[in-house]
């Protein structure tokens, strides 16, 4: 199992256009791993986390082939995870040609928002919608499988998903945008044995708040998870989703994930599960 991630900001982007904090004066003077676009990342190229504005950048500039993915999964239904511009133009004529047959797993609520705002059917799409029940396993196909489990977040609507994904004898936690896990998600990946997670560090230094977490709520939920057996005792933790409001660069963010023995992803970063 690959996992690579294509953005790793939160909604704002680092650096953030309108903003002269010191993270995105940084990032504007050095550039490279720094600069960050909103969150998106891939599993074996076939599996899509979310799509959100920057979905174009990443086809052109850093080699996400659209047509290779079967499967897109949604977090939630914020603007930065779950652009519909770019679901919309999956359909004729905006693709001349016909985009490939997906999956498009979400839950219900987040499926709802989508089928009344886009301006074409799921089917003008080429998309199969999946309702991802929390704690009911989906077989996306006959070797890979995906549990939903609510996340602690966007709470006004709800809807908001943290994601089991099971492929090839791997397991992966997938767990953006989030602040500390609900105990029901907790104690439902309890004996697990996941090889890896990837969690929500919006926050990095100076936290974000309940509903994101940052190296200090990283830290719990890995003692959580590890102390239950939901994650292997050498699983690999990665940290991603950033804001400028956690106070750190790409350099500070990459030495507190190594105190960890951690990594800390930046776009185009990939690892293999």
């Amino acid at each position: 199992m690959k996992l690579k991630f294509y953005g790793t900001a939160a909604a704002e982007g680092i650096p953030a256009p309108f903003c002269t904090c010191k993270v995105c004066e940084h990032a504007r003077a050095f550039g490279g791993k720094n600069i960050r676009t909103r969150h998106l990342s891939t599993i074996d190229d076939d599996i899509q986390m979310d799509i959100g504005p920057d979905f174009f950048w990443h086809t052109v500039h850093n080699g996400l082939d659209a047509m290779r993915i079967r499967h897109l999964i949604l977090t939630h239904s914020h603007g930065d995870h779950m652009d519909k511009l770019w679901i919309n133009n999956r359909a004729h004529p905006y693709s001349l040609t016909g985009a490939q047959r997906i999956n498009l797993v979400a839950g219900k609520k987040v499926l709802d928002v989508l089928e009344t705002s886009l301006e074409k059917s799921f089917e003008q799409i080429a998309a199969d919608p999946v309702i991802a029940v929390p704690f009911e396993r989906i077989a996306l196909d006959e070797n890979t499988f995906v549990t939903a489990m609510p996340a602690r977040h966007h709470r006004s609507q709800n809807d908001a998903m943290i994601y089991l994904i099971e492929r090839g004898g791997k397991k992966l936690l997938y767990a953006h945008d989030t602040g500390l896990f609900h105990q029901e998600a907790t104690d439902f990946l309890a004996g697990k044995d996941i090889d890896a997670a990837t969690l929500d560090c919006t926050g990095t230094y100076l936290g974000a708040g309940g509903e994101h977490m940052d190296f200090s709520g990283c830290e719990e939920m890995v003692k959580r998870l590890k102390a239950n057996g939901a994650l292997k005792p050498d699983a690999k933790i990665i940290v991603n989703h950033y804001s400028h409001g956690g106070g750190a660069n790409h350099d500070e963010i990459d030495m507190e994930a190594k105190k960890r023995g951690w990594y800390a992803s930046y776009d185009t970063f990939e690892i293999e599960i």
